[in-house]
């Protein structure tokens, strides 16, 4: 079996889960308790306009779980959380029911926050470019919205391509398809496991593109 015919067998679709990151709206200062140990925090708020910042009249929501992938906290009733981070973190927070975070033009969900200073390392194919200082505060938006407790969704496993032209496979051979029948039975959102890409991750574009 060739790439291509392994990618129009796997049914993998791209409906969803590359991140872009939420914004952030300050700058660096901080915090450490008492051993020095560094931390993150912020807030997860109702974002009553839409507008992805964290305004006067924008309430905070209590009770959510944030993480920075190993640690799990829950706001406190004004929406504030605080987690340990170092030099290589993810701080993202995880949707409650009933609400919704934002999207970006592709659609795809922004709820977290990469924290690596320095970027990765310089290897052949590039990686996250450096992010700098932390923010004092990292908001996480969410939108209310109506949900059902039965729903069906699209999920796409391990298309990873090693370049446009797989990516194309990829678009008209899988992607049209399911995107078709996912219209049909009412799909909610989509999914997509990892491996994503290849080693060229310079081809993420195109590929969130899908």
């Amino acid at each position: 079996m060739n790439r291509r015919e392994f990618l129009l067998a796997s049914g993998a679709t791209l409906a969803g889960l590359a991140l872009a990151p939420t914004r952030v709206f300050a700058l660096d200062r901080l915090p450490r308790d008492a051993q020095g140990n560094r931390f993150a925090e912020g807030f997860v708020f109702h974002d009553q306009n839409g507008n992805g910042r964290r305004e006067d009249g924008d309430s905070g929501v209590a009770g959510v779980c944030v993480s920075n992938g190993r640690k799990v906290v829950k706001t406190d009733r004004d929406g504030k959380w605080r987690l340990p981070v170092d030099e290589d973190s993810i701080l993202f927070v995880i949707k409650p029911g009933g609400w919704s975070v934002p999207t970006d033009e592709q659609s795809l969900p922004r709820y977290y926050y990469i924290h690596k200073p320095a970027g990765s390392p310089q290897y052949k194919y590039e990686g996250v470019a450096p992010t700098g200082a932390l923010p004092t505060s990292i908001d996480f938006p969410l939108q209310p919205q109506k949900e059902s407790d039965k729903f069906r969704m699209v999920l796409f496993g391990d298309p990873q391509p090693r370049n446009q032209t797989e990516i194309d496979y990829i678009a008209h051979d899988v992607v049209e398809q399911v995107t078709r029948d996912a219209k049909a039975v009412d799909a909610k959102f989509g999914l997509s496991l990892g491996d994503e890409m290849f080693d060229n991750l310079s081809l993420y574009g195109s590929l969130n593109g899908v």
